[in-house]
Protein backbone atom coordinates (compact mmCIF):
# COMPACT_ATOMS: atom_id res chain seq x y z
CA UNK A 1 0.00 0.00 0.00
CA UNK A 2 1.54 3.35 -0.89
CA UNK A 3 0.58 6.23 1.76
CA UNK A 4 1.17 9.96 1.33
CA UNK A 5 1.45 11.74 4.13
CA UNK A 6 1.18 15.20 4.01
CA UNK A 7 1.97 17.86 6.89
CA UNK A 8 2.46 21.63 7.05
CA UNK A 9 4.73 22.53 9.78
CA UNK A 10 6.20 25.87 10.99
CA UNK A 11 8.08 25.01 14.54
CA UNK A 12 9.12 21.06 13.09
CA UNK A 13 6.61 19.59 16.04
CA UNK A 14 4.18 18.56 13.08
CA UNK A 15 7.23 17.71 10.55
CA UNK A 16 8.56 15.58 13.95
CA UNK A 17 4.60 14.13 14.45
CA UNK A 18 4.45 12.61 11.02
CA UNK A 19 7.64 11.32 10.78
CA UNK A 20 6.86 9.04 13.82
CA UNK A 21 3.47 7.99 12.02
CA UNK A 22 5.88 7.28 8.94
CA UNK A 23 8.72 5.34 10.66
CA UNK A 24 5.43 3.43 12.59
CA UNK A 25 3.87 2.83 9.34
CA UNK A 26 6.67 1.97 7.35
CA UNK A 27 7.96 -0.75 10.14
CA UNK A 28 4.67 -2.49 8.94
CA UNK A 29 5.82 -3.20 5.56
CA UNK A 30 3.96 -0.26 3.86
CA UNK A 31 5.45 2.68 1.73
CA UNK A 32 4.91 5.90 2.97
CA UNK A 33 6.05 9.24 1.34
CA UNK A 34 5.57 12.43 3.43
CA UNK A 35 5.39 15.87 1.52
CA UNK A 36 5.31 19.11 2.84
CA UNK A 37 1.32 20.59 1.73
CA UNK A 38 3.25 23.25 -0.28
CA UNK A 39 4.99 21.06 -2.29
CA UNK A 40 2.28 18.75 -2.73
CA UNK A 41 0.26 18.20 -6.57
CA UNK A 42 -3.54 17.03 -6.81
CA UNK A 43 -2.71 14.65 -8.60
CA UNK A 44 -0.37 13.18 -5.83
CA UNK A 45 -3.59 12.59 -3.72
CA UNK A 46 -4.84 10.68 -6.32
CA UNK A 47 -1.85 8.59 -7.06
CA UNK A 48 -1.78 7.36 -3.57
CA UNK A 49 -3.61 4.18 -2.12
CA UNK A 50 -4.98 6.29 0.94
CA UNK A 51 -3.72 9.35 2.35
CA UNK A 52 -2.92 11.02 5.93
CA UNK A 53 -2.86 15.00 6.48
CA UNK A 54 -1.34 16.32 9.30
CA UNK A 55 -1.68 19.89 10.56
CA UNK A 56 -1.33 22.04 14.26
CA UNK A 57 -4.04 24.25 14.67
CA UNK A 58 -3.71 27.97 14.05
CA UNK A 59 -4.91 31.12 14.99
CA UNK A 60 -5.12 32.43 11.51
CA UNK A 61 -6.49 36.21 10.47
CA UNK A 62 -7.94 36.47 13.84
CA UNK A 63 -9.82 33.30 13.35
CA UNK A 64 -8.93 30.18 16.41
CA UNK A 65 -9.03 26.56 15.37
CA UNK A 66 -7.58 26.72 12.03
CA UNK A 67 -5.27 24.29 9.90
CA UNK A 68 -1.76 25.97 9.27
CA UNK A 69 -1.95 28.49 6.43
CA UNK A 70 -0.05 26.61 3.69
CA UNK A 71 -3.10 24.16 3.59
CA UNK A 72 -5.44 26.54 2.36
CA UNK A 73 -3.67 27.34 -1.38
CA UNK A 74 -3.63 23.70 -1.37
CA UNK A 75 -7.84 22.97 -0.12
CA UNK A 76 -8.06 25.85 -3.32
CA UNK A 77 -6.57 23.61 -5.64
CA UNK A 78 -9.55 20.77 -4.90
CA UNK A 79 -12.55 23.37 -5.03
CA UNK A 80 -15.54 21.84 -6.62
CA UNK A 81 -13.04 18.05 -7.26
CA UNK A 82 -13.99 14.92 -5.81
CA UNK A 83 -11.55 12.06 -5.07
CA UNK A 84 -14.54 10.11 -4.64
CA UNK A 85 -13.57 6.83 -2.15
CA UNK A 86 -10.18 7.75 -1.23
CA UNK A 87 -8.96 6.72 1.53
CA UNK A 88 -7.85 9.51 4.11
CA UNK A 89 -6.49 10.01 8.16
CA UNK A 90 -6.50 13.46 9.69
CA UNK A 91 -3.21 13.81 12.57
CA UNK A 92 -3.93 17.02 14.43
CA UNK A 93 -1.81 18.80 17.02
CA UNK A 94 -3.03 21.62 19.32
CA UNK A 95 -2.87 23.63 21.99
CA UNK A 96 -5.21 23.36 24.48
CA UNK A 97 -5.52 27.14 25.45
CA UNK A 98 -7.01 27.75 22.02
CA UNK A 99 -11.13 27.62 22.30
CA UNK A 100 -11.24 25.43 19.37
CA UNK A 101 -8.47 22.66 20.61
CA UNK A 102 -7.30 20.88 17.63
CA UNK A 103 -9.91 22.73 15.42
CA UNK A 104 -7.50 21.87 12.43
CA UNK A 105 -9.00 18.32 12.54
CA UNK A 106 -12.23 19.63 11.65
CA UNK A 107 -11.27 21.66 8.78
CA UNK A 108 -9.38 18.60 7.29
CA UNK A 109 -12.45 16.46 7.41
CA UNK A 110 -14.67 18.68 5.69
CA UNK A 111 -12.41 18.59 3.40
CA UNK A 112 -12.12 15.10 2.76
CA UNK A 113 -15.95 15.25 2.72
CA UNK A 114 -16.06 17.81 0.21
CA UNK A 115 -14.00 15.40 -1.94
CA UNK A 116 -15.73 12.67 -0.81
CA UNK A 117 -13.25 10.61 0.49
CA UNK A 118 -13.71 8.19 3.27
CA UNK A 119 -12.06 8.70 6.44
CA UNK A 120 -10.36 6.07 7.55
CA UNK A 121 -9.40 5.47 11.52
CA UNK A 122 -6.13 3.95 10.75
CA UNK A 123 -5.33 3.13 14.00
CA UNK A 124 -8.44 0.94 15.74
CA UNK A 125 -10.68 0.43 12.25
CA UNK A 126 -7.95 -0.84 9.89
CA UNK A 127 -5.79 -3.58 9.21
CA UNK A 128 -3.30 -0.97 7.88
CA UNK A 129 -1.16 -0.89 11.57
CA UNK A 130 -1.57 -3.38 14.16
CA UNK A 131 -4.24 -2.01 16.52
CA UNK A 132 -2.13 -2.07 19.37
CA UNK A 133 -0.04 1.00 18.75
CA UNK A 134 -0.59 3.49 21.28
CA UNK A 135 0.17 6.64 19.19
CA UNK A 136 -0.65 9.74 20.60
CA UNK A 137 1.31 8.13 24.05
CA UNK A 138 4.59 7.45 21.43
CA UNK A 139 4.17 10.94 19.73
CA UNK A 140 3.60 12.56 23.11
CA UNK A 141 6.81 10.83 24.32
CA UNK A 142 9.08 11.56 21.40
CA UNK A 143 8.00 15.13 21.09
CA UNK A 144 8.33 15.49 24.61
CA UNK A 145 12.04 14.45 24.35
CA UNK A 146 12.64 17.23 21.61
CA UNK A 147 13.44 20.85 21.53
CA UNK A 148 10.64 21.46 18.91
CA UNK A 149 8.09 21.69 21.09
CA UNK A 150 6.62 22.73 24.76
CA UNK A 151 5.02 19.50 25.92
CA UNK A 152 3.90 21.95 29.39
CA UNK A 153 1.82 23.94 26.90
CA UNK A 154 1.58 21.98 23.28
CA UNK A 155 -0.73 19.02 23.49
CA UNK A 156 -1.07 16.51 20.62
CA UNK A 157 -3.44 14.54 19.37
CA UNK A 158 -3.90 11.80 17.16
Amino acid sequence: MNILLVYATNSGGTQLASQIVQEHLMSQNLQVTMKEVRDTQPEELTDADAVILASSTWDYEGLEGQPHPDYRPFMELFKGKKITGKKFAVLGLGDSSYTYFCGAVNHLEQFVKDLEGILTDFISTSRLIQKNWLPGRIIWEKLSSSNSCHPSKDIYSV
